[in-house]
């Protein structure tokens, strides 16, 4: 098995080691499923495409005909909309903790070393301001539900993955709030073997919870909330391939004046 550096100036073998690490699994136990995960991800994304009516299946319960969507006005799920967005805040100060912990105490903190910042800040960066805002949202030009015809609005309905021009800005494809749900896949690919499962499993769930209820407000389609989730996934194992095994940023940290990264043993108090 392959060895690569954790941290600053640490070699650890991929899986037992990394695991002790507690930021990096074995490639392995991410790169194993992985042949199968995609064939049915991509799969599910073929039968959006084939069966667009599928989005209708799961926008029309939440419409009401005469009054659109109620579930815009629901306080508790503006509330939910509102708390949702906490955790990254919080994830965003560790990682400045961390940081400052190594730049002024010599080691970093909870595992947050310099390639799982540069690996979580790429995959927020990258996939939820980059391909999923900037990119898609403000391009693809596809109306929202609440915006089509066949619940209130004007514009015309558009399948997933073709280009329109019945949105200007802001537009539905892919759900914004559900990318920044589903990033927290990202967590998934650096937690220690232990955990690996729940953090994915737990990323799931927030994903799609936030994709459910935007649904419910007729911001978005099953699709849009669908690819958001593929787009967020394919950032996050691409990125890690990159930022943490391939540690691609490491030439340059290298060459920055900062000292070495203490070693557990320096840590330990003299007897």
């Amino acid at each position: 098995m392959r060895s690569v550096t954790i941290g600053e100036g640490r070699e650890t073998r991929m899986s037992a080691g990394a695991a002790r690490e507690g930021i990096v699994p074995g490639r392995a136990a991410v790169a194993r499923p992985s042949i199968l995960i995609w064939t049915g991800l991509l799969a599910g994304a073929a039968l959006l495409m084939v069966f667009p009516q599928l989005d209708h299946w799961a926008v029309r319960p939440f419409y009401q005909p005469g009054s659109g969507f109620p579930a815009e006005l629901d306080a508790t799920l503006q509330l939910i909309r509102d708390l949702v967005i906490w955790p990254g805040y919080l994830l965003l100060g560790l990682m400045g903790v961390s940081l400052a912990h190594r730049l002024f105490r010599g080691r970093y903190l909870l595992g947050l070393d310099r390639r799982a910042i540069v690996y979580l800040t790429g995959v927020a960066a990258v996939g939820i301001g980059l391909i999923a805002n900037a990119l898609l949202k403000e391009n693809w030009g596809r109306a929202r539900p609440r915006q089509t015809i066949e619940y209130g609005g004007t514009a015309e309905y558009t399948p997933p993955l073709l280009i329109a021009d019945q949105c200007e800005a802001n537009c539905s494809f892919v759900a914004g709030e559900g990318a920044y749900g589903f990033f927290w896949l990202a967590l998934g690919f650096i937690a220690s073997r232990r955990w690996q499962p729940w953090v994915f499993a737990g990323a799931v769930a927030v994903g799609t919870g936030v994709g459910v209820i935007r649904i419910a407000m007729g911001a978005h389609y099953l699709s849009d909330v669908y690819f958001a989730a593929l787009v967020m996934l394919s950032v996050s194992w691409v990125s890690y391939r990159y930022a943490v095994v391939k540690d691609v940023t490491g030439p340059v940290a290298r060459a920055l004046p900062v000292p070495p990264a203490r070693s557990s043993a320096s840590r330990r108090p003299r007897r």
